[in-house]
């Protein structure tokens, strides 16, 4: 009869402790996605005058758009430059429509912690001169 009054407890505590650890484990993960200074280096600016939109990849939840740079060597690499989500981009007017491909843009933002040539973009000049802050550079990502 002990048994039987036990696994109800058993089963209970061990449901609660799954329960505790999915949590844990689903909000850690939501807080370091939208954490930019787990993925990028604030001490570590870029800033492109002359760097040429090749393309954009609008998935949610960020914005991927790409752009060839020449380096300190001279070559031309290809940078990924991330950006906040599609709604945060158009209500600061930078839509699908305001990049033209080919054309230059100026680019500053922080770069990533690899030293991949990618980063998080803070600011784009369009091509009417207009500037657009995308980021203000608040550690909580507005």
């Amino acid at each position: 009869m002990n048994e039987l009054k036990k696994l109800p407890f058993k089963k209970l505590c061990m449901n609660f402790c799954l329960a505790i650890a999915c949590i844990a484990g689903v909000s850690y993960s939501a807080h370091t996605h939208h954490s930019i200074t787990a993925q990028y280096d604030y001490d570590w600016p870029f800033d492109f005058n002359n760097a040429v939109f090749t393309r954009a990849r609008w998935v949610n939840p960020h914005i991927y758009l790409f752009f060839d740079v020449e380096n300190e060597q001279g070559e031309v690499e290809e940078w990924t430059v991330h950006t906040t989500g599609l709604q945060g981009l158009r209500s600061k007017g930078l839509g699908r429509d305001a990049l033209i491909e080919g054309e230059t843009y100026t680019v500053s933002g922080v770069r990533a912690h690899s030293g991949r040539p990618e980063g998080f973009l803070a600011e784009i000049t369009l091509l009417d001169g207009q500037l657009i802050q995308v980021w203000t550079g608040d550690p909580n990502g507005n």
